[in-house]
């Protein structure tokens, strides 16, 4: 991508941040958004069709910087220490502030969640279900609550002020993951 072109989209994509933090998405116009990025509205078109356009765009820069981290790490081996990936991510959820407005507002914390859950969720049982025994429906719905809890977990602890050190929290949820895993290990039937 040109480089002009990348710099104006993140213009776009920081001045649409700075504005959801104040505004809902519902009030947001293009001609806040283009004064804002200190662009003119037909420069916003160029690169998007709608608001809505440009959120889905964040969102997926977002879970594509998450998803580029997770497949550093084998899912296999990941399973006895989730540690080093739940710590490395939440390095990045930390450090990223594009992360922390979008997981908190209420306009697309459910969509950016949802595009979370389903990678997570599929790479889980892509590297997993074959290992397992017993019913892979059970192990589904196994998955779901794992990803789920975990970026929900996330979110609470986000919106909660942080309240306790993000290292003692992955390794909190690093121990829950791993035994919830194990659990399959120990049973045919459920």
């Amino acid at each position: 991508m040109d480089r002009r072109i990348r710099k104006t989209k993140t213009s776009i994509k920081r001045a649409l941040v700075e504005l959801m933090r104040k505004h809902t998405v519902d009030t947001i116009t293009i001609k806040a958004l283009a004064y804002e990025a200190d662009i003119d509205r037909k420069t916003f078109y160029n690169h998007y069709a709608s608001i809505h356009h440009a959120i889905r765009s964040v969102e997926d820069d977002i879970v594509n910087h998450l998803f580029t981290i997770t497949k550093q790490y084998d899912y296999k081996k990941i399973r006895n220490d989730p540690y080093p990936l739940l710590s490395q991510l939440s390095s990045a959820i930390e450090n990223d502030k594009l992360f922390h407005t979008f997981l908190l507002h209420p306009d697309t914390t459910n969509s950016l969640l949802e595009k979370l859950k389903q990678i997570f969720r599929q790479e889980f049982i892509k590297s997993y279900a074959n290992e397992f025994l017993g019913d892979p429906t059970m192990f589904g719905f196994a998955v779901d609550f794992i990803v789920s809890g975990t970026f929900d977990v996330y979110r609470e602890w986000i919106k909660d002020g942080k309240p306790v050190h993000l290292k003692s929290l992955s390794k909190t949820l690093s121990g829950v993951i791993s035994r919830g895993l194990g659990y399959f290990n120990q049973w045919e039937e459920f």
